[in-house]
């Protein structure tokens, strides 16, 4: 799929190993002047690289500049080794905090938040934007009040913000970055951009708030284990996803323990905690 969502930036939803309820990841392709960027090559078939070959020429974009990673989970990187083979000099750049993460090449570079890029005539703004992962990326366009926001938010359902490399704290001020900007469409890596941008930042926020108080709730008076949690938390939850489950919890605990509102009074992350 092919969308112009400005006059400089065309989404390419495409099939990528990902989370469900995703199937999707979106590639973004921003161009001008014949130049271009691709943010996110989550793909993994050939007929997706066709497919911003496509777009490529379908925009007379005859120089690929550059990849943009906003991080580097297998969903977002993956197409990286189809885009090598048909394109061997381009740059990839990442944040300093995931840059090991990826293969060793020599066209890998660091991209730290709060650099200005330019794509022809348009300016591109990094802003740093952890939680999800550490070296989480969001792309804002200032002349088109355009955000590519990776998976700080999505489309459809929540982020997931999990240990060992999620941190809420993180995700929420994150969140409050891009609120403070000036916005009039959003784009998440998974699902349809929003014309409501500052709605979908606010969901997001509340939702991972009332996270946060769950857990508090769930604890009551009680000393529980991370495992009576899940119970009283996640009483249904099928087993497949109770790893990504208990990733989650760990990170609202840990914020919990952060601000001061929980104890953990045993010797690994199984607990028990309790409420201060």
């Amino acid at each position: 799929m092919l969308e112009a969502l400005s006059p400089h930036v065309i989404r390419l939803g495409l099939p990528s190993h990902t989370l469900p309820p995703a199937s999707h990841t979106n590639s973004f392709l921003i161009h001008d002047a014949s130049v271009g960027v691709l943010v996110d090559p989550g793909f993994y078939e050939a007929e997706s690289l066709s497919a911003v070959q496509d777009a490529l020429r379908t925009t007379r974009t005859s120089l690929l500049k550059a990849v943009l990673l906003t991080h580097t989970h297998q969903d977002h990187v993956e197409g990286l080794s189809l885009l090598r083979t048909a394109y061997p000099e381009v740059p990839v750049y990442v944040h300093p905090n995931e840059l090991a993460r990826l293969e060793p090449a020599a066209n890998l570079t660091a991209l730290k938040g709060e650099r200005k890029l330019t794509v022809g005539n348009v300016l591109i703004e990094t802003h740093f934007t952890p939680g999800h992962s550490p070296g989480h990326l969001s792309f804002y366009l200032p002349e088109e009040a355009l955000v590519l926001a990776g998976d700080l938010v999505a489309g459809q359902g929540s982020t997931w913000v999990g240990l060992p490399e999620g941190d809420v704290g993180e995700y929420l001020t994150s969140l409050d970055k891009l609120r403070a900007l000036k916005l009039k469409l959003l784009a998440p890596a998974h699902g349809e951009p929003t014309a409501e941008p500052y709605n979908k930042l606010n969901q997001a926020r509340g939702h991972r708030l009332e996270r946060l108080e769950q857990v508090l709730d769930a604890l009551g008076n009680d000393t529980l284990s991370t495992d009576d949690l899940l119970k009283r938390i996640y009483p249904d939850i099928p087993a497949e996803l109770t790893a990504l489950a208990k990733g989650s919890l760990l990170a609202l605990l840990q914020h919990h323990m952060q601000t001061l509102k929980v104890l953990h009074l045993g010797e690994d992350e199984k607990g028990p905690y309790a409420r201060r």
